[in-house]
């Protein structure tokens, strides 16, 4: 596994509270800096932030529609 590979990995860990601070502090690292690592992380964690969303809204439609609602 790369270095890259696990830097992904760690972002795909992440619970979403973490992930919104890793893109807060990504972003400006970028904006300082310009450096394409810096968009490539943002990237995979707004692809995570995403995913997480997602299946937020889906446990929500799943829950409402198990209690009848």
């Amino acid at each position: 596994m790369t270095r890259e590979d696990k830097e992904w990995h760690e972002i795909a860990k992440m619970n979403l509270e973490e992930l919104v601070d890793f893109i807060h502090l990504a972003f400006w690292d970028y904006e300082e800096t310009g450096s394409e690592k810096y968009l490539m992380q943002l990237k995979v964690a707004g692809h995570y932030l995403n995913r997480k969303a997602l299946d937020i809204q889906l446990a929500e439609i799943f829950s409402s529609k198990n209690k009848g609602e």
